[in-house]
């Protein structure tokens, strides 16, 4: 399949930073995926950028999201970043993709989930309604 990539940039900068944007089609137009790349602006964050990269399952391995990587990966560069992060989870295809292209796991975020049935839902409801002092 021949993949195009589209950039779609934003110029306008917030505070955070600015977004930079890609979008993978295929030959008839139809979307594949996407790439946002984030560059951040704040002292002390400027050798930072930010990668998302999402292709449609069916649209895997054809060389969309490989595309839409190299594109964010040389927008970073071209703005002198050194560092550039990603999230994915562990196990996934995205984290698969991110480790065959140099991507390594530096930050393993854990999650705890209370199961609902057994809440008391009414005093996590007091709780969160009672207004912090200090």
């Amino acid at each position: 399949m021949s993949v195009r990539i589209t950039a779609l940039t934003d110029p306008e900068e917030t505070s955070a930073g600015r977004r930079l944007a890609w979008l993978a089609s295929g030959p008839d137009g139809s979307p594949a995926g996407y790439a946002f790349l984030r560059l951040f602006t704040r002292e002390g964050q400027r050798h930072l950028a930010e990668v998302d990269v999402q292709v449609h399952p069916a649209e895997r391995r054809r060389r969309a999201g490989t595309l839409l990587l190299d594109a964010a990966v040389a927008a970073a560069r071209r703005d002198g970043r050194s560092t550039v992060i990603a999230q994915a989870a562990a196990g996934s295809p995205g984290a698969a993709f991110l480790t065959a292209r140099g991507f390594r796991a530096a930050l393993a975020l854990t999650y705890a989930r209370l199961p609902l049935a057994e809440a008391d839902l009414p005093a996590l409801t007091a709780i969160s309604e009672t207004p912090a002092t200090g």
